[in-house]
């Protein structure tokens, strides 16, 4: 696996924190200043378990990247537990503690899978002997990993951070066999269990209260920073040319994997009607998972109509400022869901129009003041592309609010404060039992 440097802290300016919406939080400016007044006699140094590829460009993967930043500039030392597959990027700071690979697997898919779980088992081991040794200041766990933070408790007395990216029984129903009620209602227990035994949670954007109810600890939710970025025009005609867009093309971008859940089959339905509305109109779909799902994408597309979809393999993070770039909509198809996808932040900052599904997924961000939200079926997602091809006014609106609001509330400096509080919370005020104890 390359190593590469990191990319640079300027490449991130925009997003904040405004605190929750709708959920508790700690009072953050008050912490910060008792923390530094009194520093923590810690140990500078946590442990972060990601259990997916790192790095991948990929949501989760990609939000951890932007932590790992942050923690080591605010000059905390990281141990990165993680899967053995990715891209080693080098962190000064970070240090990589890669679980074994006696399978050999070259990937990992998105959600629930055996490989996943495997590798979950695997995790758990190295946990064990992590915590057997090493003291951290505290831990931060993504996802499922913080169950095994959990339930490794009695080996340390360590805050635990329960980074909540989406809801456990959410994602896992999207496999058949997790949707019958006594599993549900199982995963929801679970669920419940963890948010019952964490020291502090940071959640989603759009991860409804319901959800977070049995948190008896601070809860905040994450705002990722976003680039803004205006790429060089030369290199956005010559991607232009690349992808054989007419020059009178109006380009439609979505941005992000091609889960069943983020509603492609959607897009895809509604391209003949806006394409016979707007005979400009070139949809550009880049996210696939190699060339295969690529191919098989534009199969699905009617013939008469294939002309106006371009289907891309996913692409480098770095290189995605040019796309937005050529775009002249952005469009999230996505079916259902709680957490905001992380590409919503991105659209805001690229100061484009953005077509959404009006779910809590985008609504618990995006309102009609900065996007167009629609129903979420291919009827929807058609009106609202043929809308904004039709309504330059209502266009240039939409993008001047969407890159407002981005350089407002996404900046790299907000973020970095977000995350200096609820460092300073969890190493000055300790674990759920040591407030206890202190209590009696």
């Amino acid at each position: 696996m390359k190593s590469r440097p990191p990319p640079s802290s300027q490449a991130f300016s925009g997003l904040t924190p405004e605190g929750p919406l709708g959920i508790k939080e700690s009072p953050a400016s008050a912490d910060r200043q008792d923390a530094r007044a009194s520093p923590p006699q810690l140990p500078e140094k946590i442990l972060l378990i990601a259990p997916q590829p790192f790095y991948e460009s990929r949501g989760t993967p990609i939000a951890v990247l932007m932590v790992l930043r942050a923690l080591t500039e605010l000059g905390i030392r990281v141990d990165l537990l993680t899967y053995p597959v990715g891209e080693t990027i080098a962190i000064p700071g970070v240090s990589y503690l890669r679980v074994v690979n006696p399978l050999g697997f070259k990937s990992v898919p998105v959600s629930f899978s055996a490989r996943k779980v495997f590798l979950d088992v695997l995790l758990a081991v190295k946990l064990f002997k992590l915590l057997r040794r090493s003291e951290y200041r505290f831990i931060h766990a993504v996802e499922e990993s913080a169950f095994l933070a959990v339930a490794l408790r009695f080996l340390h007395r360590t805050p635990i951070l329960y980074d909540m990216a989406s809801s456990l029984p959410e994602q896992l129903a999207l496999k058949w066999y997790f949707r019958p009620k006594p599993i549900l209602a199982l995963t929801r227990f679970l669920e419940r269990w963890l948010l019952s035994r964490v020291d502090y949670v940071v959640a989603s954007a759009g991860l409804r209260a319901s959800e977070l109810v049995a948190a008896t600890v601070p809860v905040r939710e994450w705002v990722f920073p976003a680039p803004i970025a205006v790429p060089n025009a030369a290199a956005v005609a010559a991607l232009r040319s690349e992808l054989e867009i007419p020059r009178d093309a109006k380009v439609v971008l979505y941005a992000g994997t091609f889960a069943s859940y983020q509603g492609i089959d959607q897009l895809l339905a509604c391209v003949s009607s806006v394409a016979s509305a707007h005979p400009s109109a070139v949809f550009l779909l880049a996210g696939a998972q190699g060339v295969d799902e690529a191919r098989d994408v534009l199969a699905s597309v009617a013939s008469p109509f294939g002309f106006h979809v371009r289907v891309l393999p996913r692409q480098d993070k770095e290189r995605m400022p040019l796309f937005f770039a050529l775009a002249d909509m952005l469009v999230s198809p996505r079916r259902f869901g709680n957490n905001v996808p992380l590409k919503i932040f991105e659209y805001l900052a690229a100061g484009k129009p953005i077509v959404a599904t009006d779910i809590a997924a985008h609504s618990a961000v995006l309102n009609a003041d900065i996007a167009l939200l629609v129903q979420p079926d291919a009827q929807g997602l058609a009106d609202g592309i043929s809308r904004i091809l039709g309504d330059t006014a209502l266009a240039q609106r939409l993008a001047r609010a969407a890159r407002s609001y981005a350089e407002e509330r996404l900046s790299w400096k907000h973020f970095l404060s977000f995350v200096d509080d609820f460092s300073q919370h969890l190493a000055r005020d300790g674990t759920r039992t040591e407030r206890a104890e202190q209590r009696r």
